[in-house]
């Protein structure tokens, strides 16, 4: 992501869900890597907690909780949607970036997002998967990839 004058940010490159060749030996490195996600809730959905997480092989690299005032602001600022009939729907949106810069790991494996909700229900994003020497690309159908590249 890049970030620029008007305050919005760029996205230059995109992995979507699939491979990321790491070299046969060493540590995979990239300059950046810079990960979206964007949660629509229903409006009466009120919440407590709301953490993102970003894991590679389960293990947590990232953690953000947001704080209480946060989550209060959120459920006043509904997001009117129109449908495609008359009447108009009202969701909730929130949206969350982090960025790793350098991002390095020697590990293959899946990273992911998880977003834990009231520390009950879990929310899991696409998963990019690392593997050393592969220059193949798999879409995978999100949230069905939990087992692991085919």
């Amino acid at each position: 992501m890049r970030p620029e004058q008007s305050g919005q940010a760029t996205v230059v490159g995109w992995y979507g869900s699939g491979f990321v060749s790491m070299p046969l030996t060493g540590d995979l490195v990239l300059p950046r890597l810079a990960i979206s996600c964007v949660i629509e809730l229903p409006p009466d959905r009120v919440l407590d907690a709301l953490t993102f997480e970003v894991l590679l092989n389960e293990k947590i690299l990232h953690k953000v909780a947001l704080p209480k005032q946060a989550i209060v602001d959120m459920d006043k600022a509904l997001i009117s949607v129109a449908p495609a009939n008359a009447s108009a729907k009202k969701i909730k949106t929130v949206q969350f970036a982090v960025q790793m810069s350098p991002f390095v790991t020697k590990e293959e494996g899946r990273l992911v997002v998880r977003v834990c909700l009231d520390d009950k229900d879990e929310l899991i994003g696409n998963s990019l998967w690392f593997k050393r020497g592969s220059t193949q690309v798999v879409q995978k159908v999100p949230n069905r990839d939990s087992a692991g590249p085919a």
